[in-house]
């Protein structure tokens, strides 16, 4: 695929940083005609148009080399003017699930093939910031795969950020078919009880998550603020009550510090979490998931210590809308409210 006038590009000062998102956004009015949109990422993009998930990307490719999307967005236009939303995550450290290449985004949009917003070091009417609300200084995920997600909403953004040029990209045509992105709720209200946070228990069981042999692996223990693999280890579950009722679309729930609900998905499913957080005061969630249940519950330390499977989000009061930048595999999901109060749906 040949790009029309698109460039790579990636902040200046940034480069070198691991676990950066950026936000590429840029505003337009609709013309009458075709609207193509067009590009290539690394380690992967999110594409909103009009404040609403269209498209996550691109496929993986080989070292050395990167695989570019090409897919029509005139469907999801409204009349008059229109957002468009690029979030970008490099992570620029080594694992399983991508390449540790140079960081860059290389995107545009087209109107009947003549240029509408592209990348580019100056002008293209994209404005670039970072997400500042994502918590950079956290542990990996995984041996497999890098690092957790942990944020703070409402999201806030630095200022505008300079951008240089990123050489040698070679592009390759995408190959895999484009997937639909269906929306899938839980099913199942499973249980729902009451927790606390014990203090006092220290074992510490093999983790393949502590290496150090590799440069580009993680941040060092003593510059993570919170271990939440530790903090998971530490969750005591005081109370319990079977349900089994039914959830869906429409479903929302209620949330104090100390307790949880276990939601159960009616075949293990893979995407990006998304929820609505109405919080009546400064709350904090989180979003644990397996697929499977050990003891009746999610226990990622249990069952696997060597994954941290967990999504934490700090909110402040007020109405949030989030989804997960990374994709997860799960059929059992389980909210704990470490503090706060609030009411989750969607």
């Amino acid at each position: 695929m040949e790009f029309k006038i698109a460039r790579p590009v990636w902040s200046r000062e940034l480069k070198n940083e691991w676990n950066i998102l950026l936000a590429f956004s840029g505003n337009f009015d609709k013309k009458s005609g075709g609207y193509v949109f067009r590009a290539a990422a690394d380690n992967f993009y999110r594409l909103s148009v009009n404040g609403k998930f269209v498209f996550y990307g691109p496929e993986r490719c080989a070292k050395g080399h990167w695989r570019a999307d090409e897919l029509d967005i005139t469907e999801y236009l409204s009349d008059g003017e229109n957002s468009v939303l690029i979030e970008v995550i490099h992570y620029g450290v080594g694992s399983l699930s991508y390449v540790n290449q140079k960081a860059f985004l290389m995107a545009e949009l087209l109107c009947d093939g003549e240029p509408v917003l592209y990348t580019a070091k100056e002008g293209g009417g994209f404005t670039v910031r970072r997400n500042v609300s994502k918590i950079q200084k956290v542990e990996r995920f995984s041996y497999q795969r890098p690092f957790i997600e942990c944020y703070e909403l409402p999201f806030e953004y630095s200022g505008e950020l300079e951008l240089e040029e990123v050489g040698d990209i070679d592009l390759l045509d995408r190959r895999a078919p484009y997937p639909d992105f269906d929306s899938a709720y839980p099913k199942t209200l499973v249980s729902e009880g009451s927790f606390r946070m014990r203090s006092d228990i220290s074992t510490k069981p093999y983790d393949r998550r502590i290496v150090k042999n590799i440069s580009d692996y993680c941040y060092p223990v003593s510059e993570i603020p919170v271990l939440y693999r530790e903090r998971i280890a530490n969750i005591e579950l005081t109370g319990s009550t079977e349900k089994n009722t039914a959830t869906g679309a429409g479903y929302a729930a209620s949330f104090c510090g100390g307790e949880f609900k276990l939601y159960g998905m009616e075949s293990e499913k893979t995407g990006f979490l998304s929820l609505s957080i109405s919080a009546e005061c400064d709350s904090e969630i989180w979003l644990t998931f397996d697929e499977v249940l050990y003891e009746g519950f999610v226990n990622p330390r249990k069952r696997n210590n060597s994954c941290t499977s967990v999504i934490v989000l700090k909110v402040k009061k007020g109405t949030h809308d989030f989804m997960s930048i990374e994709a997860v595999s799960f059929k059992y999901l389980q909210i704990y409210c470490l503090s706060g109060k609030a009411e989750l749906s969607g």
